[in-house]
């Protein structure tokens, strides 16, 4: 059962690729393979102080607002 909508990530440019740079938000310890981790319509999740919501979405795209 995996989810359609915005991927919100961080990539850590400090990191080695193969070393994982990439981190996927929400992390959740029971979805490894991060299937439920794209964000919906009204959905947000808050990465180092910034929340990501989904304010919109199409079969072509998402709108998200970024709030600080």
């Amino acid at each position: 059962m995996s989810k359609v909508g915005a991927l919100v990530y961080v990539v850590d440019s400090s990191i080695q690729s193969g070393r994982g740079p990439v981190k996927i938000f929400p992390q959740n310890s029971s979805d490894q393979k991060y299937w439920l981790a794209p964000r919906s319509v009204g959905e947000s999740v808050t990465v180092e102080g910034v929340t990501i919501t989904v304010t919109q979405a199409d079969q072509n795209s998402d709108t998200v607002k970024i709030e600080r």
